[in-house]
């Protein structure tokens, strides 16, 4: 039984580094991933990589959250691929993004906070 079974995230940034790593950790201990990134090539490989470990990732891609109406569209995206189970959110710099979206202040958390 994982940390987070059950739950759904969103990750930003997952074509690589720590949005990737996130979302491997994430999925690991059983959150159901839903993610995006600029980078569509390392993004569609980080959703490979959690599959490959029996993790359950979708993803938005190409996707800049900079541009409101793409982060909007990932978050509709992503809540009827999870479901809209009460999800847990790693950012990078992308809390202000995610509430214009309409994901309340406190579903806004750093990752880290969200797995203590």
């Amino acid at each position: 039984m994982g940390l987070l079974d059950g739950r759904a995230a969103f990750i930003s940034g997952t074509g690589g580094g720590q949005g990737r790593a996130a979302a491997l950790v994430f999925a690991r201990e059983g959150a159901r991933v839903f993610g995006c990134d600029y980078n569509a090539e390392g993004a569609a490989e980080t959703v490979e990589m959690v599959r490959a470990a029996g993790g359950v990732m979708d993803s938005l891609h190409p996707c800049d959250l900079t541009d409101p109406a793409q982060a909007a569209e990932w978050i509709r995206a992503g809540k009827a691929a999870l479901g809209m189970a009460t999800p847990v959110v790693k950012y990078e710099a992308t809390k202000t993004v995610l509430e214009r979206a309409g994901v309340p202040a406190p579903l806004a958390v750093v990752a880290a906070m969200a797995v203590a």
